[in-house]
């Protein structure tokens, strides 16, 4: 099966496909660029993999706006027929909990996911933004530490927030405040006519 940058499978992927999945992954987790964009190239070339199509939900059901969180429940309906495999069911499992509105089983889904799959870069990124939308700063810091402490994720994974053996050590913001340096993650995705952006 073929394995994204962090050696993780995407049952249905091409090698194309899989390009641009990384591509967007690292947009997404690095606040830069057009993940979505990314993700739908990433789609066109490999219409039936699964885990692409999540983690382009993730990327609506995290920008906290009605029309985003819409589109990403629409995006759940297109693949209800699909055949999850261990990796997209712990996504399904997160974004059916965000979508109805409870953040913080959504919070713990990624957690459970990660013992599993501890270079996911997509359920880290989400498990991380979520913690930032529920202020939970403890979390916040070591949702990044515990796999960067491990070595599991270090020399893999582009996290904007600074994903270094030493992350552990570094000030933990207080509730509300933002992460030093981080931004917010801004869709340019337009849905309905206008362009969505994040409350973060």
């Amino acid at each position: 099966m073929i394995q994204d940058a962090q050696s993780n499978p995407i049952a249905g992927a091409t090698p194309a496909a899989r390009d641009l999945f990384d591509t967007a992954c690292e947009a997404f987790a690095t606040y830069s660029g057009d993940p979505v964009s990314l993700f739908d190239a990433a789609s066109a070339e490999a219409p039936d993999c699964l885990m692409i199509r999540l983690a382009r939900a993730w990327c609506f059901t995290l920008a906290t706006e009605p029309e985003a969180a819409a589109a990403a429940r629409t995006a759940l309906a297109e693949v209800a027929h699909f055949t999850a495999d261990e990796r997209a069911a712990g996504h399904l499992t997160g974004l059916r909990a965000a979508l109805a509105g409870n953040w913080t089983e959504a919070a713990r889904a990624p957690e459970h996911h990660l013992l599993r799959f501890p270079r996911d870069l997509i359920a880290l990124q989400a498990g991380h933004l979520l913690d930032f939308l529920r202020a939970d700063a403890r979390t916040l810091r070591d949702r990044i530490a515990a796999p960067c402490r491990t070595g599991t994720a270090c020399q893999a994974v582009p996290l904007s927030s600074g994903c270094t053996p030493s992350a552990s050590n570094r000030r933990v913001p207080m509730r509300g405040q933002r992460t030093r340096g981080a931004r917010p993650w801004r869709p340019t995705r337009t849905i309905a006519g206008r362009t969505m952006r994040s409350r973060m």
